[in-house]
C-alpha cells in the first residue's frame, strides 16, 4: 500500500513524495519463514494428499476393514516416510571438505635498485 504525500511549492521536484508504508519482508523473520516454514508446510500438504488418496483407495479394496483402522495405518506409514525424508535431507545437508579456500599472503617483492654510478 502506498501513501503520497504532497509537498508545497518551492521544493525541488514534482510536488509529490510516494512512500511505502510498511517494509517488504526481507528481515529476519521473513527469512525464516521463506526458507524453512513454507517449504514445511508445502511438503505436508503434499504428504496430506497422498495420505488422504491412500486411506480412500484402501477403504475402497478393504470394505471390511474400518476406516478408522485404515487411517491409522496409513498415517503411521506417512510419519514414517516423512521422518526417514527429513533424515535423508539432513543427511544430503552435511558440509563436506575443507571449508573456503583462502589465498595465502605472500611476502611483497623486494624492489631490486639500479647501481649509481656517480663521478666525482
Amino acid at each position: 500500500m502506498r501513501h503520497v504525500i504532497k509537498r508545497g511549492r518551492g521544493h525541488v521536484g514534482h510536488g509529490v513524495f510516494v512512500v511505502r508504508r510498511y517494509q517488504q519482508g526481507h528481515g529476519f523473520f521473513g527469512k525464516i519463514i521463506k526458507g524453512a516454514v513454507f517449504p514445511l508446510l508445502k511438503y505436508l500438504g503434499k504428504q496430506g494428499i497422498k495420505t488422504a488418496y491412500a486411506i480412500g483407495e484402501d477403504a475402497a479394496r478393504n470394505p471390511k476393514r474400518t476406516l478408522k483402522d485404515i487411517a491409522k495405518r496409513q498415517l503411521l506409514k506417512t510419519a514414517i516416510n516423512s521422518a526417514e525424508d527429513g533424515v535423508a535431507l539432513l543427511k544430503n545437508q552435511e558440509q563436506e571438505g575443507d571449508g573456503i579456500k583462502r589465498k595465502s599472503i605472500k611476502a611483497a617483492p623486494k624492489r631490486k635498485f639500479k647501481k649509481r654510478y656517480t663521478f666525482l
